[in-house]
């Protein structure tokens, strides 16, 4: 189904404001395509918005990565149909008839939302994961998430970021939004269906906001940043169109067999 294309601009103005790094790098469709849904931009559970490690940790890739063992694959099972018992969606809101206002609150009540079940999960699969595991995915999240985040509360806590300095990241990433809304379109209509092209546009777009948005950070917060993303991890391509960071806690199972199915189970050291 085709997004209308103020949705697809949309979209692909979050992915250059807000770091969506991993859905920008692992799913090659246009921005705005990946919403599957006309009208309504695109919002992620899960791995997306504010952080949650529960998507993260579901994928193949990172399981592979903390060395994930057989009975902890069992009990994040668990954990998600705990969490989708839980969640209640309610009537989805017709976003083409609100008023900007309206929607601006909506998806600020959404982001709380969000957040706070996110905030749930990640306590709940801290007990699930050992230290070093727990400390490897929220590296994976911090490089994935880019820019985007200096949004989460944790991270702005271990930089050490002042009011002020939230206050500036704020007024950036939204300047970057407004400014980059005509580029946008801008784009879509010069390449006229060019894919490599928009996505060469897109990531000179994200490098300027990106730039736009670190220089509020002191050398030393740069640094920390930095070491926040760990070692270098390559996240496969689809992996998020298959399940996991792309899924909402306890939005199904991702597809196949599931990681480390058939090998035996090893004891935790």
């Amino acid at each position: 189904m085709k997004c209308s294309c103020r949705t697809m601009v949309l979209a692909a103005v979050a992915v250059v404001c807000f770091g969506a790094v991993a859905e920008a790098q692992q799913d090659r469709r246009p921005p705005g395509e990946r919403s599957g849904q006309r009208g309504r931009p695109m919002m992620r559970g899960g791995f997306g918005g504010g952080g949650g490690l529960l998507g993260l940790v579901r994928i193949e890739a990172v399981q592979k990565e903390i060395e994930l063992l057989d009975d902890q694959k069992a009990e994040i099972d668990k954990l998600v149909e705990e969490l989708r018992g839980q969640r209640s969606e309610g009537d989805r809101p017709n976003f083409r008839e609100m008023s900007e206002a309206e929607r601006e609150k909506l998806f600020a009540e959404m982001r709380k939302k969000g957040e706070e079940r996110t905030k749930v999960a990640n306590a709940k699969l801290a007990k699930i994961l050992l230290p070093h595991q727990t400390k490897r995915v929220k590296e994976i999240g911090v490089r994935l998430r880019g820019i985007g985040a200096l949004n989460d509360p944790e991270i702005a806590d271990k930089l050490k970021l002042t009011d002020a300095q939230k206050q500036k990241l704020k007024e950036i990433m939204q300047a970057n939004m407004e400014s980059m809304r005509e580029k946008a379109r801008k784009i879509f209509e010069d390449a006229d269906g060019d894919r490599e092209k928009m996505r060469e546009e897109f990531r000179k777009l994200r490098d300027e906001a990106s730039a736009k948005v670190l220089a509020v950070l002191t050398a030393d917060q740069m640094k920390q940043f930095e070491e926040l993303k760990g070692e270098p991890f390559e996240m496969p391509q689809g992996a998020f169109g298959r399940g996991g960071a792309d899924r909402r806690p306890g939005e199904g199972r991702p597809g196949g067999r599931r990681p480390g199915e058939g090998r035996p189970s090893r004891e935790r050291e």
